[in-house]
């Protein structure tokens, strides 16, 4: 194995919320232990799968992630593994996307949930963040 690519996550932002301990097991601490195993294994390289909530964080599910991010580009160990970081935001169709939940509602005749007027969300196909990760 020459390149890992991490992409576990807990990343239902209510489950993070509600079990908070979880989240940061598997986003925190299983992204260090994923980064100390790749070291151990000689890894040409090492991505980890990120996404847009770790940019100025308003709920734990970006903190851990965010967190985990700079976990992952911490160069405190010197090492032969390099480590890259990939954001995605809304991958369309994906399980916890918001995409379906807004189809459902809409299908229902129901408002869309606006969180803010000027909020961006950014969405990207399946296809568009495959290509991404093996650039």
């Amino acid at each position: 194995v020459q390149i890992l690519y991490h992409a576990a996550a807990l990343k239902i932002i209510t489950f993070c919320e509600r079990n908070p301990l979880e989240a940061i097991k598997t986003n925190i601490l299983g992204t260090w232990n994923v980064k100390n195993a790749s070291i151990a294994n000689g890894l040409e390289k090492a991505v980890l799968i990120s996404t847009d909530k770790a940019v100025k964080p308003v709920n734990l599910y970006g903190m851990t992630k965010a967190i985990g991010e700079k976990i992952w580009i911490n160069d405190e160990f010197k090492t032969e593994t390099e480590f890259a970081v990939l954001r995605y935001g809304n991958i369309i169709g994906s399980r916890g996307s918001v995409v379906p939940f807004f189809k459902n509602l809409v299908a229902e005749n129901k408002p869309l949930p606006i969180t803010h007027p000027k909020m961006t969300r950014f969405l990207i196909t399946p296809d568009q963040a495959a290509r991404l990760v093996f650039k």
